[in-house]
């Protein structure tokens, strides 16, 4: 019976409903715990919170640089700020 579904069957399927808030919450705390490791390293392992306090000019400086280059700008998304239907004047 493939092709005969009903949206919220769909959904099923690939376990997007029904909506389970422990889910939610689990999937929330998970994020959390994978971003602490890269942090704590930065900051505690490197000594980046004292260096931040020390030579911030110096930390944003680095912080250009990335984002001026290829491989730090494969991690962000572009978003478009203009609207989808410009007003014609």
């Amino acid at each position: 019976m493939y092709g005969h579904l009903m949206p919220v069957d769909i959904l099923e399927v690939f376990g997007m409903w029904p909506i389970i808030p422990s889910d939610i919450f689990k999937s929330l705390l998970l994020l959390c715990i994978l971003f602490q490791g890269p942090l704590f390293e930065i900051f505690v392992v490197e000594g980046g919170a004292r260096r931040l306090v020390l030579d911030f000019e110096g930390v944003v400086k680095d912080v250009g640089d990335t984002l001026g280059s290829d491989v730090g700008l494969r991690n962000y998304v572009a978003v478009s700020i203009r609207s989808p239907h410009p007003h014609k004047p």
